[in-house]
């Protein structure tokens, strides 16, 4: 029988470390971003250094360990390639990344490719790190109603 992981990465704009237990979902929050996993699956904090609004568990499934880091990447907050590539080295081996990285990339279906784009496409142009976006809006800007492809969600091969 197959397992299936069931989890929620979230933006929020939570100051402070919080642990909330429920039936249904353990929930963890750390600067802005939060993750839900079911509580049935054994979970724990990764501890990361980043200067991102991230968040990284690690959740023990049936016969896998994955980590799953979740991250927001704030308009004002300035980074290069070897920034991501720095978090990435701390999440190895299997991982899902998920997160609103306030970039813009032909590659993952943006209308326009910008610096910040650049940074990420290359941290991530690596034979063992696949885009799962489907070229599809992630966010619809509410003052204008323009659609934008600023979220993505990415996974190691071995687990796409």
């Amino acid at each position: 029988k197959k397992q299936t992981l069931n989890m929620i990465p979230q933006e929020n704009y939570q100051t402070t470390q919080d642990t909330v237990n429920t039936e249904l979902m353990e929930l963890e929050q750390v600067e802005g971003v939060t993750i839900y996993v079911k509580s049935e699956y054994p979970c724990k904090i990764i501890n990361i250094n980043t200067h991102f609004e991230a968040i990284a568990v690690s959740v023990k499934l049936r016969y896998l360990e994955i980590n799953i880091w979740n991250l927001c990447i704030p308009n004002q907050i300035d980074f290069t390639q070897n920034d991501i590539e720095n978090n990435l080295n701390q999440i190895y081996p299997l991982f899902i990344i998920t997160g609103d990285f306030n970039s813009h990339n032909f590659k993952w279906g943006s209308k326009n490719t910008d610096r910040r784009g650049k940074e990420i496409y290359k941290a991530f142009d690596k034979d063992n790190i696949l885009i799962l976006n489907s070229n599809e809006p992630t966010r619809i800007n509410i003052t204008n109603g323009q659609m934008s492809n600023i979220d993505l969600s990415l996974s190691n091969t071995s687990l796409a």
